[in-house]
């Protein structure tokens, strides 16, 4: 029974009716069922009540410490809030029970990419992320776009290189290669890679 509900609140947060979403969960019988909560909290995050999600977020990790996805929406909200060390703590603590936990790591990462202004650290944790999860597109552009900011080139092009045999049919990789290409000076390498972009983009 419980599993058709959420099913049905999957669905209204899918197509972003959150305040339905609300008044589902708080008319349901058992809206203190973990699972509810944690569709609770995101939806109030949705709705831009933050501290409401996060004192619903709390609660729940203390009682259910192994609810993984309410911990990373709870690192989340407070990387919005500008709490960076909470957020932080929250992703090594993740990492530190499951080295392998490629969301934890790739957002380790971006933390210290765009708000701790590491990137050398932030590359080695979106790099850890690749390896449990080695077809993310989103991995592997922002492995090569830093690699590129660090001015590690030739790995920045072997990255894009990599990321254009996985997605051929993405036009994007190949303006992205095109410029990385351009950078090294592969002038000739460049002019194909954008025809192939102009291609795809047609």
């Amino acid at each position: 029974m419980i599993e058709k509900f959420i099913n049905k609140i999957i669905n209204l947060i899918k197509n972003e009716d959150y305040k339905n979403v609300l008044i589902e969960i708080e008319n349901h019988s058992d809206n203190k069922n973990p699972f509810l909560l944690y569709y609770l909290a995101f939806t109030k995050d949705k709705l831009n009540q933050k501290e409401e999600s996060l004192e619903i977020l709390n609660k729940l990790i203390k009682n259910n410490p192994n609810f993984t996805e309410a911990q990373h929406l709870y690192s989340n909200i407070n990387e919005d809030l500008k709490n960076y060390d909470i957020s932080k703590n929250i992703l090594e603590s993740l990492i530190k029970k499951n080295p392998n936990d490629f969301k934890a790591n790739y957002n380790l990462g971006r933390l210290y990419q765009l708000h701790l202004k590491n990137k050398k650290v932030a590359l080695k944790y979106y790099q850890k992320a690749l390896e449990n999860n080695q077809n993310n597109y989103i991995i592997l552009n922002a492995i090569g776009n830093l690699q590129k900011d660090l001015n590690y080139y030739e790995d920045s092009l072997k990255t894009f290189t990599n990321i254009v045999k996985k997605f051929p049919e993405n036009y994007k990789v190949f303006v992205q290669l095109a410029r990385m290409q351009l950078s090294t000076g592969l002038i000739d390498m460049a002019e194909e890679s954008i025809k192939r972009a102009m291609i795809l983009n047609k």
